[in-house]
């Protein structure tokens, strides 16, 4: 069986009347992420924003009117990034078609 070549997907999610897309770019991508941002929050969060959320483009910290918004952003985008908001797609095996898991995921409950 072939594996799935195209490695990139989007995900969207409405926050406080936004509508965010972010993509992940692979686990090669996440890896390097994390090796080189992990560090430290705030070049971590600028990179989810320069290359997670694809829309609207040009997002930066500077652009959300509170910190809570701005975490909501960053928790999404980090789900994205580590392939989390995909794990549990297949409505077959989930009612939910993968929702709750998402907003598991999101507000970090385990």
């Amino acid at each position: 069986m072939k594996r799935n070549t195209d490695k990139t997907y989007t995900a969207t999610k409405e926050i406080n009347g936004i509508t965010y897309r972010a993509q992940f770019n692979g686990v090669r991508e996440c890896r390097r992420a994390l090796d080189k941002y992990g560090k430290t929050e705030l070049e971590f969060e600028e990179y989810l924003l320069a290359n997670v959320i694809v829309d609207p483009p040009g997002l930066q910290l500077d652009d959300f009117e509170d910190l809570d918004e701005c975490n909501q952003v960053i928790r999404f985008a980090s789900s994205v990034l580590t392939g989390r908001f995909r794990r549990d797609e297949n409505p077959a095996a989930d009612k939910t078609g993968g929702k709750k898991k998402l907003a598991d995921v999101e507000t970090g409950a385990q």
